[in-house]
């Protein structure tokens, strides 16, 4: 039997194990599902189910009634055989490995357990597509997790529809999750199963991935091949056949298409349909830090090591092949962030490929969700990823240092000068000779001492020559040859030539296309059969193809079924030479010739010289061996080179020997291997189950354990009561947490139950010593009487409230109550309340309350304090006084209308209204007020709104103080004011009449004849009287302005005719006075309203000031002009000036100035008043 005849017959024996996943309520279901389960079924059963650990499950008596199968309950490595039914124990968990179910105990410490998941994820990895998964009803989202892995490993998944499932949690959560091949009713599910069966061997892959063409079904899935290389650019006939046409029989299923042919016309006609499949058929299984000891493996050991031997200013370079979304090549990339922080000559380069542009994009947005990161340290969770919503992003630096591109690693060329490359779970998916490429592909990309990390069922085959094993449990190679093996020729691009001569419907017009092939081929071999010599034609793959010239005497048949293997039809001189020369001439340009051996040919041996030659046709890819038997005559030499190689030296003992030494080798070799992958499946099965263990960590609503469905109503009631246990105990816990109180409870014998951690320093207190008498305790409380006090609680169940003190000094409020159970005393609760904050505060508000209540008695100022409803909150002293109250506290809670003097009550209530209602304060007010003895006192009042913690006026603040001295002080002051300029009034009018008398004799005087000297007396009499008439005309004047009597009239008029008359008033002073008088008015009209003699007066009065300040030989200038829409009067001189301290009282009444140059000319200080 052939090697390939071997694995076609394993292929057929393969079994298929079918997991079922139920919890509450699945025993029904699980009883339609037998019903229709056909007696003579050639799949197996793995029911798991949520037990109590409590109760002996009956499930396989009540199955019993339903099915004729054999069931049994497992025990731990039971084989797992076809046509049977298998129930998982109580308190275990159970996988399935090498075809055995192994059990383990289930751990009690830990509160969710995922029987379910745990086997789907096993059943995936030890069945791969013979894996069908089943989620019936229960509860919570168990096995959502584990079809998945089914899924992805090409096994069928089926999922029972929500309507006849008593609890829809498991099989909500698990069609949520999309991946659902059939949702469907239990009783519809067998039916489904068989034909996927059947689908399943009516298409079993056919060896070395070579598929016949001759079947429609092989034709039409040939359709679907070339419809996704034209769309996507990847040939999928390199992929594994089984897996392939697996996929796309699941995609035939979900579609409800039976026929291949009706599948291909709807791919032709849905382009969402060729992206589904082809999506499908792309399987991307990852996350961070999948296989943890490996990247455990990468950090310690390989990447220091590759840092170490990188030349310092060069990059380390690392190509990671099938990156799918991007989890491998960030975890590689934190790694190597991690190596390099403290190293700064050290940098690193990441080239992340796949051929999945989709899958690239999403790794260039590094957006993950928080599932993807279950491996991922909580350090390095803070440190490279940034929250966002539900999903996890890498930092910017984290993505800049890699480069994502699409890439087929099959037809693109590699990347080169890499350090260490990545491809993990690829390559198991790739037919072998597609395998021996793209290895030979990583390794024309590796430096010599690069490191090749392969997934854990993956090797380098043929090129573990050309690699050193770093670590064969995790396929880590080192390259320590830079020799290149060649690639298989099928898998090289096709030339040019070829290509076009292969059009389809080009036109035949050779001449010879008239004549028949058949007639062609006979002539062929008539015209081989008289000049070929003796030869025979090998394939690559060592099968005879053609015998010539009769070489066929060189063939020997044998026993049993025949071989194509040309090694299996020649005697043993001829094997040997075979078995070496084919494979060296499959290599060689050159003729490869073997000289001297003896050949036993028609009864005789005759000594023959054996040239093989590699022969490539025009028309294909595939080379072939052409192998010449020539007897030694004399012949002429070749022009071509030739490799000889003299047999006559080796001796037939010798061969024998060698070929003896060579089988052994093989055979050791093959056990070898197969010691190997029976030990990498066991450590796959191993590692799988670890990673399934590490992925359940996440927080659900199910309970600990489920039920067996007999006794659903019972547990439901503890399932319950746990839960709301469970939720009370997460809400005391939590409670005692955020409260920071100390709290400790006691039982009956006053034994700790529990206490918090704020209590603990208090009373010395461990984790420990829960179970011990509070009374073995030295507590920090300076209460000596607390046991007594605990004791006398639990004994009248009052409680008792202390305030205590510790040693430190600091003050708690101490309380111990009852603790009530079941309608009694059943032990007593401690609470310690920390109140030095509080206590420090009352001191300090007692401290300022004492401030304000002094503050309050002792100043003299009625003050109060009024709510919105205007009744007092707090009053004093003073204006308990005014209200005739002997206390200040009677005033508390009243209205003014209350009190005794309802006269006060007005003064009160309508001032405060008005800051009450608008919130604006009244300031230093002068309020008149009725006094006891009848007459009226002042007060000076300020009214303050009061408020809120929002700024709403809550209130109102009086403060009044009396002023009544004062008022009666400023009133008498104001009445001595009124009769001094009565007094002056008088004065002027009467001193003017005999002033007139004396001005006028001094006229009459001057015109009198005069002595010598007289007329100097004269003129001395005169300018005194016309002195004396100017101060009696401002004294007049300032008693008008006292009086308030001046008077404006404003009317319309032009003030350049003020200002002229003003300067012609002054013109005789000014020449007096002997100074320059200039002035400059704008020619344009001065249009202004106002009393045209005053401000004549201000004029002159400023011109007069002028001239008294300004010394002999001054200058005055008057200037009248506009700007802009103002008249502007300006006097300017260069006398004394005014002093900078009189600025600001210059235009008050008899102010002036010392600095008058005759000091007897000057007024009385009114002229600018």
């Amino acid at each position: 039997m052939s090697g390939s005849d071997l694995l076609a017959g394993m292929a057929e024996r393969e079994l298929v194990v079918v997991g079922i996943g139920a919890s509450a309520g699945g025993l029904e279901a699980l009883q339609h599902f037998f019903d229709h389960v056909a007696p003579d079924t050639t799949m197996a059963f793995v029911v798991v189910q949520h037990l109590s650990p409590d109760f002996k499950s009956l499930m396989d008596e009540l199955l019993a009634r339903h099915t004729t199968l054999p069931i049994h309950l497992v025990e731990n490595a039971m084989l797992v055989e076809p046509g049977h039914v298998y129930l998982i124990p109580p308190k275990k968990e159970m996988i399935i490995s090498g075809g055995r179910l192994l059990l383990s105990e289930r751990d009690r410490q830990q509160e969710l357990t995922l029987p379910i998941d745990v086997f789907f994820r096993s059943l995936a990895v030890d069945c791969g597509p013979r894996s069908i998964a089943i989620v019936l009803s229960g509860t919570g989202s168990d096995g959502s997790r584990g079809i998945c892995d089914v899924h992805d490993a090409g096994g069928l998944v089926l999922v029972q529809d929500l309507g006849s499932a008593q609890f829809d949690g498991m099989p909500r959560t698990a069609n949520d999750t999309g991946i659902a091949d059939w949702v469907v009713p239990p009783q519809q599910m067998p039916p489904i199963l068989e034909n996927h069966l059947k689908l399943q061997g009516a298409q079993p892959p056919l060896p070395s991935g070579r598929r016949s063409r001759a079947t429609p079904d092989s034709a039409a899935l040939d359709d679907v091949y070339a419809m996704l290389e034209r769309e996507f650019g990847i040939d999928f006939k390199h992929y594994k056949p089984s897996t392939v046409t697996r996929r796309i029989e699941r995609r035939l299923q979900l579609a409800k298409v039976e026929d291949v042919k009706e599948y291909v016309s709807r791919l032709q006609a849905e382009r969402g349909e060729l992206d589904v499949l082809y999506r499908d058929l792309l399987i991307g299984v990852t996350r961070f830090f999948r296989n943890e000891p490996a990247f455990e493996l990468l950090e310690t050991r390989i990447l220091p090591d590759l840092l170490d031997k990188c030349i310092p200013g060069r990059p380390l370079r690392v190509w990671v092949a099938g990156c799918a979304t991007g989890e491998e090549a960030y975890s590689i990339a934190i790694l190597l962030h991690e190596l390099t922080a403290q190293n700064p000559d050290r940098s690193f380069q990441i080239f992340a490929t796949d051929v999945h542009k989709g899958s690239i994009e999403l790794a260039g947005r590094a957006f993950y969700p928080e599932s993807s990161l279950v491996n991922v340290s909580p350090e390095r969770r803070d440190r490279y990823f940034i929250r966002s919503g539900a999903s996890f992003q890498l930092v910017p630096e984290l993505r800049q240092a890699i480069v994502f591109a699409a890439h087929n690693v099959i037809k693109d060329a590699p990347f080169t000068r890499i350090d260490l490359v990545s491809c993990r779970n690829m390559l198991i998916y790739f037919q072998p000779p597609v395998q021996q490429k793209v290895l030979n592909q990583f390794h024309f990309a590796l430096n010599r001492g690069g490191i090749m990390l392969l997934g854990p069922s993956e090797s380098p085959g043929v090129l573990l020559k050309d690699f050193e094993t770093v670590d064969q449990t995790w396929r880590i190679y080192r390259k320590h040859s830079d020799v290149r093996t060649p690639v298989d020729p099928r898998l090289r691009p096709r030339p040019l030539e070829s290509t076009a001569a292969a059009s389809a419907g080009a036109p035949n017009n050779s001449p010879f296309a008239r004549y028949s092939m058949g007639n062609l081929l006979a002539t062929y071999d008539v015209l081989l059969e008289e000049f070929m010599p003796p030869s025979l034609l090998i394939n690559d793959r060592n099968e005879l193809v053609h015998a010539f010239g009769g070489a066929s005497r060189f063939l020997k048949p044998r026993e049993g079924r025949q071989s194509a293997e040309i090694l299996d039809q020649v005697d043993d001189d001829l094997k040997l030479v075979l078995a070496g020369g084919l494979r060296r001439a499959l290599l060689s340009q050159t003729t490869i010739v073997f000289k001297n051996l003896n050949l036993r040919s028609n009864g005789e041996d005759t000594l023959h010289d054996i040239s093989m030659r590699r022969v490539v046709p025009r028309n294909t890819e595939v080379p072939h061996i052409l192998v010449s038997f020539e007897a030694q005559v004399a012949k002429s030499v070749s022009a071509a080179a030739e490799v000889a190689i003299d047999l006559g030296s080796i001796t037939r003992d010798q061969l024998s020997a060698l070929q003896s030494e060579l089988d052994y080798t093989k055979d050791n070799l093959q056990a070898a291997i197969e010691q190997l992958e029976t030990g990498n499946e066991e450590l796959q099965a191993s590692n799988e189950e670890l990673m399934s263990s590490n992925e359940e960590l996440q927080s659900t609503n199910e309970e600990l354990q489920s039920v067996n469905e007999e006794l659903y109503t019972v547990n439901a009631e503890y399932q319950s009561k746990i839960a709301q246990l469970t939720e009370l105990t997460n809400d005391m816990d939590n409670l005692l947490a955020s409260t920071d109180i100390g709290t400790i409870f006691l039982d009956e014998e006053l034994r700790i139950r529990k206490f918090t951690p704020q209590v603990a320093e208090a009373f010395n207190l461990m984790p420990h010593d829960l179970g011990r008498s509070i009374e073995t305790f030295t507590t920090n409380m300076q209460y000596p009487d607390l046991v007594a006090d605990i004791r006398g609680v639990l004994a009248t169940g009052k409680r008792i409230e202390r305030e205590v003190r510790d040693q430190r000094g600091r003050a708690f409020f101490l309380r111990i109550l009852a603790y009530r159970a079941k309608g009694g005393t059943s032990g007593a609760v401690i609470t310690l309340i920390e109140i030095s904050g509080l206590k420090a505060a009352e001191d300090a508000l007692f401290h300022e309350r004492y401030l304000l209540n002094s503050l309050l008695s002792n100043v003299p100022d009625a003050i109060y304090f009024r709510d919105t409803r205007g009744k007092f909150i707090r009053a004093n002293p003073a204006l308990a006084l005014r209200l005739g109250l002997e206390n200040a506290d009677l005033a508390i809670g009243k209205t003014p209308f209350d009190m005794p003097n309802p006269k006060f009550a007005v003064q009160f209530h309508q001032p405060d209204e008005e800051v009450l209602r608008t919130g604006e304060a009244q300031l230093y007010q002068l309020e008149s007020r009725p006094r006891t003895n009848g007459t009226r006192g002042w007060d000076l009042v300020t009214r303050l709104p009061l408020l809120g913690k929002e700024d709403e006026v809550v209130g109102v603040i009086g403060v009044l103080r009396d002023v009544t001295e004062q008022k009666l002080g400023e009133e008498k002051i104001l009445e001595a004011v009124r009769r001094r300029d009565e007094f002056l009034a008088m004065l002027s009018h009467e001193l003017r009449n005999p002033l007139a008398a004396v001005v006028t004799a001094t006229q009459l005087l001057k015109d009198e004849a005069l002595q010598p000297g007289q007329s100097h007396l004269i003129e001395v009499v005169d300018r005194q009287s016309h002195q004396m008439a100017r101060l009696l005309d401002d004294l007049l004047e300032a008693s008008r302005v006292t009086q308030n009597k001046i008077e404006i009239r404003k009317l319309p008029m032009d003030l350049r005719t003020v200002v002229e008359e003003a300067a012609a008033a002054v013109r005789s002073l000014m020449s007096t006075s002997k100074l320059t008088f200039t002035f400059d008015i704008d020619p344009r009209p001065l249009t202004i309203d106002g009393d045209a003699s005053r401000l004549q007066q201000v004029c002159v009065n400023l011109l007069t000031n002028a001239a008294k300040y300004t010394p002999h030989g001054g200058t005055v200038h008057l200037e009248a002009t506009r700007e802009k829409t103002d008249a502007i009067i300006r006097v300017t001189d260069d006398g004394v000036g005014i002093p900078t301290d009189m600025l600001d009282a210059v235009f008050d009444l008899f102010v002036q100035s010392s600095r008058t140059i005759e000091r007897a000319q000057g007024g009385i200080g009114v002229g600018l008043t």
